[in-house]
Formats: structure tokens, sequence, C-alpha cells
């Protein structure tokens, strides 16, 4: 039964791609793994992560991450959900700490965390998550217009993936 009402619900649901996005593990610029062209998973074993809440999406990416990779959990020596405490503990630290893509390449670009080059697995996306017979009210077309009219900004991934 829960199966049949669970597949309702799938079926009567849209999923619009607005672009990639996966997690990537950020450290400081000063951290030993930083700017090597390729890192190992079994190469951040020996370093403390600053953690998202358990149950985080991301969180459970990276767990997913390690998993395929056969690495144990990472060792949490901080847990916080905010991004900015994250890159200012990272600043001072030699701990590893997790994020988006987009988020990651813009604290990057500015000199302020470094990505780490590992060997992702996992392909995510962000997206729209709709009714798919919902009315189309003025409102709720306005703001499907908004999102995608940020999503297009530069430094969006290809847009030709996503449906109209």
């Amino acid at each position: 039964m829960w199966l049949a009402a669970w597949m309702h619900g799938c079926l009567a649901s849209r999923y619009d791609e607005l672009y990639e996005e996966t997690v990537r593990v950020i450290t400081g610029v000063d951290h030993p793994l930083a700017g090597r062209s390729e890192v190992a998973w079994a190469e951040t074993r020996p370093y403390g992560w600053i953690g998202l809440p358990e149950g985080s999406q991301l969180w459970s990416e990276l767990s997913f991450e390690l998993a395929v990779a056969a690495e144990p959990p990472p060792k949490v020596r901080i847990e916080t959900a905010g991004l900015l405490p994250t890159i200012a503990i990272l600043a001072r630290c030699d701990l590893l700490g997790i994020t988006s893509h987009r988020p990651a390449r813009f604290f990057c670009e500015a000199g302020r965390t470094a990505m780490l080059a590992l060997p992702y697995a996992s392909r995510g996306s962000v997206g729209l998550l709709s009714q798919r017979d919902a009315e189309q009210t003025p409102i709720r077309k306005a703001f499907r217009e908004c999102v995608l009219a940020q999503a297009e900004c530069p430094g969006s991934s290809d847009w030709s993936k996503r449906q109209s």
C-alpha cells in the first residue's frame, strides 16, 4: 500500500533540472592537500572534518562518496550548518569541509578556500519540484521565471537538458 502511495506521489510530481550541482570537499588555502592536481579519498582519512548536521543532503552525499571509495565515515570535530563559519574555521586549521560545487567554486575564486580534486562518483542537480497538474497561477509563473532567470546567470551549467 505504501509503495502505491509513493509511486502516485512521484508520478504526480514534475522535476525541472536547473543545473548540475554536486558535493565538493573544501579546505583552507594552506592545507597540505590544497592545490594538488589529484587527491585520493584515502588521503583525507588523517584529517578531521567540519560536519553538517546528520541527515542533511550534502552530508548524505559525502557519506555516499566515502562508501563508494571504501573509506570509513569522517571524523567530525566540529558540526555547523553554516558555510561562512566553516570557511572561517578552515582558514585557521587543517580540517576538511563540504559544500556544493557553486559556493565552493565562488570561494576558491575569491582565494578563501581550496577545492580538493577528489574522484567524485555522484552527480547531483538543483531543480524545481512541483505538482504536475497544479494550476499555473500568475504568482507560480512569476516565481518559476524568477528562479529560471537566476539559474541562467553566469556560471550556470549547460541548459540544454532543461525541460520546459
